[in-house]
């Protein structure tokens, strides 16, 4: 298509001509700083003036207009749609090794997951999010290992309240996140098998709006995971059934542990209900760690499930002992 402009006119015809169509304008109509958006660069549209060029020139050309839409019918789904997200996904890829630098500079270790056929080791785990807050103050975070063995398939996480348990949960979905999306994860290594799909259930306050009450409101939340495709994911689960009496409560949680493990699934399960730590084949008693003043470490371990380790710390910690209490009233 040959564009000219003379006399006040633009005469379009068939042929070729010298130069580019954003310098025409720019030379007719100065200081006018016309920007012309070419059709061949992807725009979502043509400006009114290429509209009108185009019309004009399709009264004479017709047949050639006729090839062109039976051409676009024929190829009109020829764009691959990973090549049309290659864009957004780079720009996501490039920040995040921006962040990842910043990050590492604040002290964050990342590693690349080695995949594996079926094993599962981790070792320096930690919660990003957490690590981030706590540098800006100059407080410790700390880190831990976790590992499944031969036939194991769920940690059952137990011990005292603001001893760590959500927080790993946490770091271990972080963990998993991280490697299906191809990114480095925070810990100092990780040797992960592919998981099919990502799962989590955190508990959440009661709401009002919805009439249900809080059991109910979390097994409507808990029946969505329940579905074939889910096979072979990863399932964070914390802090379930805490309004049931502990009765029913364990008869639930071996169900769903019972469940997910049926389906080859693997995952943490915070509770404090320590009778799951040991309810279902395949599952693997983890326990927040206390020192000898019975203070919170922060460390994850394989331990048995304790009895009353949070409660009976808690009462020494605000001077709530027997003998306590008796030396008040003296």
């Amino acid at each position: 298509m040959l564009l000219t402009y003379e006399k006040e006119r633009f005469t379009v015809a068939a042929g070729s001509g010298s130069g580019k169509f954003d310098e025409l304008l720019r030379e007719t109509f100065p200081g006018q700083d016309y920007r012309v958006k070419s059709p061949f660069l992807g725009e979502p549209g043509l400006s009114d003036l290429e509209a009108e060029i185009i019309r004009q020139f399709a009264k004479g050309h017709k047949d050639f207009f006729k090839r062109l839409e039976e051409y676009a019918e024929r190829y009109k789904d020829h764009a691959r749609e990973d090549v049309l997200r290659l864009p957004t996904e780079m720009s996501y890829y490039v920040a995040f090794i921006r962040f990842m630098e910043k990050a590492r500079e604040a002290g964050c270790v990342f590693c690349e997951p080695v995949v594996s056929k079926d094993r599962f080791r981790v070792s320096g785990l930690y919660d990003l999010a957490l690590f981030l807050v706590n540098a800006a103050s100059g407080k410790e975070v700390v880190d831990n290992d976790a590992e499944f063995f031969e036939g194991e398939s769920f940690f059952v996480l137990t011990g005292p309240n603001q001893g760590g348990k959500t927080t790993f949960a946490r770091s271990l979905g972080q963990l998993i996140y991280f490697a299906k999306m191809g990114l480095d994860a925070p810990a100092k290594d990780a040797v992960l098998p592919h998981f099919t799909d990502l799962l989590t259930h955190f508990s959440v306050e009661e709401s009002t709006e919805s009439g249900r009450g809080k059991l109910l409101d979390e097994l409507e939340r808990l029946k969505p995971m329940y579905k074939e495709e889910h096979e072979g994911a990863f399932v964070v689960i914390n802090e379930l059934f805490t309004t049931a009496a502990n009765y029913d409560a364990c008869i639930m949680g071996k169900k769903v542990l019972e469940f997910f493990i049926d389906r080859k699934c693997r995952g943490i399960y915070v509770t404090h209900l320590n009778e799951l730590a040991d309810s279902a084949k395949g599952v693997v008693s983890l326990r927040a760690q206390v020192d000898e003043h019975k203070v919170q470490t922060y460390r994850i371990k394989r331990d048995k499930a304790v009895e009353n380790t949070g409660v009976n710390s808690r009462v020494e910690k605000y001077g709530l002992t027997y003998e306590k209490i008796k030396e008040r009233f003296k």
